[in-house]
């Protein structure tokens, strides 16, 4: 598929002394990026589209007349307005250029591949203060909203795709992730202490002069 520049490897001329588990990102890339199918399930069941070469942050957000406080490469694209981005610091940020939004998300690949991974709902619908102030409201409302998400994928793939939990159990075997029954506990958790660690990223957007808002609210 994309052999030559794996062969270059990705991260090869990447000097980022903060970068966690790099030869875990290296291994990820390979693995998704060299089988086809692969690729294609976790796009559909993650919205996780790597890229084949890493893109300075810079020149991702001059597109959208953009700028940012903590620099970094954008390594995915979520085909929906959004993208991921490796700062500097080490940390995994999304950046929604069509809401308008931005924060942390993840320490690594691998957290990141297993909150899209466990999440059938879309873990963006989750990112609201009242569920840190209640964490019960947040168990109740998982349970709706996972089922929710699990028919959606279902009506919206059809004979395309595997059924949601075999596909889940599928990608999770091939890339050695962990499947969680209780993402109100693990997963979720994990990203609000993501989302609210300090420095926060922050864009602005230079058109109106205004900076992108927080994703939890």
């Amino acid at each position: 598929m994309i052999g030559g520049i794996l062969e270059m490897g990705i991260f090869e001329n990447y000097n980022n002394p903060n970068m966690k588990e790099r030869e875990q990102w290296e291994e990820y890339f390979s693995i998704i990026l060299e089988d086809k199918d692969l690729y294609e399930k976790v796009l559909a069941l993650c919205s996780l589209e790597l890229m084949e070469q890493l893109i300075p942050l810079s020149s991702y957000c001059e597109e959208y007349n953009c700028t940012f406080n903590i620099d970094g490469v954008v390594f995915a694209e979520d085909g929906g307005g959004g993208c991921y981005a490796l700062l500097e610091d080490g940390d995994i940020v999304r950046i929604d250029f069509a809401e308008g939004e931005c924060g942390r998300v993840a320490e690594t690949l691998k957290d990141l591949l297993e909150l899209e991974l466990n999440c059938a709902d879309a873990w963006q619908n989750y990112m609201r203060k009242k569920y840190i102030d209640d964490p019960s409201l947040l168990e109740k409302d998982v349970i709706k909203s996972e089922a929710k998400g699990r028919n959606h994928f279902e009506d919206a793939y059809g004979d395309d795709m595997p059924e949601y939990n075999e596909l889940q159990k599928e990608i999770a075997e091939r890339l050695h992730l962990k499947i969680y029954h209780e993402i109100d506990k693990n997963v979720l958790t994990n990203l609000y202490k993501m989302a609210t660690k300090q420095p926060s990223f922050l864009v602005k957007d230079m058109t109106n002069n205004e900076f992108f808002h927080e994703l939890i609210y």
